[in-house]
């Protein structure tokens, strides 16, 4: 059986997520994230088949061990910094056989530039054509530590999605 380890599941893109994927593969197993019990409660009373774990994006050891136990990871998490929770579960997915998949959502801010740089004209990036300019950006940009660690070559395979915004008809679960 498939095992995916969702983090994010209570909010707009991680809803949605569960949405699509929760009836369409009904053998998948499906273990959520989530930061207390009673958001734990809320989700499986939307979604019974679905199991959660308490904890969030500092409980490192609990991130490298739900990532070693699942086959796909899709990190939904709030855009906030998270380099050392990608590390934990990148470490926790090198440790997965077979291969695991690792697919994290970034937000328009993977662009934006830091206060005071020198970046004055504005940009419309291609994701085909301008693949490595969006790789480079310097390690000032609010995203690029988080995107760079994603990026670096480890056993899980990856992927980064980076909708410039989101919508969704589904609200976050109301926890």
């Amino acid at each position: 059986m498939t095992k995916i380890f969702i983090i994010g599941a209570t909010g707009h893109i991680g809803g949605a997520v569960l949405d699509l994927v929760y009836p369409k593969y009904p053998d998948v197993h499906i273990k959520a994230l989530v930061r207390d019990e009673e958001k734990g409660k809320i989700l499986v009373g939307k979604y019974p088949q679905v199991t959660f774990v308490v904890g969030d994006l500092t409980s490192l050891d609990l991130l490298t061990r739900e990532a070693k136990e699942a086959d796909v990871v899709i990190n939904t998490g709030p855009d906030v910094k998270q380099d050392v929770a990608i590390s934990a579960i990148l470490e926790g997915s090198a440790n997965h056989s077979p291969k695991a998949y690792y697919i994290h959502t970034a937000g328009a801010s993977v662009i934006w530039d830091s206060p005071g740089s020198s970046q004055t004209e504005p940009k419309i990036f291609d994701d085909v054509l301008d693949i490595q300019a969006l790789k480079s950006f310097p390690p000032t940009a609010l995203h690029a530590t988080s995107n760079a660690v994603c990026s670096l070559p480890s056993p899980p395979s990856h992927t980064i999605l980076t909708p410039p915004s989101s919508y969704s008809p589904h609200l976050p679960l109301q926890t």
